[in-house]
């Protein structure tokens, strides 16, 4: 059964928008925390040089694989069953790893392996972006977020990141930072290079 976020559908213009300008011309591409499937459609089309390999719990493969069944994209692949917390990475390899709003969302256990399974399957030169809200150091969290991570803390969720731990965690697994772009509705896409 599909289903639908309206974040998604506000938020994949520009995600694509920045992945064009980050990606080659092609690869496999790897997304971390698939959700409703939509992403995955938006970007495999988006991205036809690109084969898109979405990954998540079970309980939201129905729905990636109904956005898949309808979009009848060739390089859209069938969702991998994976978890942060697994041993293993999805994939062994890949030239890409995309994650959009889940690490704010998943334990906090799941962000140090984020940059780990993401070290393991990329490359030399292989890209990581990571898309959602993020806290940074020294600056004021703006309202609309400030209210959005203690909305999340309140449900059990881990809450938002802080930027700088990010940065130190992905230079920890050999990734180098490229950029931070500012995007809509204070969201960030942060860019890693391995």
């Amino acid at each position: 059964m599909k289903r639908y976020s309206e974040a998604c559908i506000r938020n994949s213009p520009f995600i694509l928008e920045a992945l064009r300008g980050v990606l080659g011309e092609s690869g496999r591409l790897v997304e971390i925390g698939a959700g409703t499937g939509q992403h995955a459609v938006d970007f495999a089309r988006g991205l036809p040089g690109w084969t898109y390999q979405p990954c998540d719990l079970p309980e939201n493969h129905e729905s990636i694989l109904a956005w898949r069944e309808e979009a009848g994209l060739k390089n859209l692949e069938a969702p991998l069953e994976f978890n942060l917390l697994d041993p293993e990475p999805p994939v062994p390899t890949c030239d890409a790893v995309l994650c959009v709003n889940t690490i704010h969302i998943a334990p906090d256990a799941c962000t140090p392996k984020l940059f780990e399974h993401a070290s393991a399957m990329l490359a030399d030169g292989g890209n990581l972006v990571l898309y959602g809200p993020f806290k940074y150091r020294g600056k004021a969290l703006e309202p609309s977020n400030e209210a959005f991570d203690q909305s999340l803390r309140e449900r059990g969720f881990s809450g938002l990141k802080f930027f700088e731990d990010l940065v130190e965690l992905a230079n920890g697994h050999g990734f180098e930072f490229v950029k931070d772009y500012e995007m809509p509705a204070n969201n960030h896409i942060l860019h890693w290079r391995k």
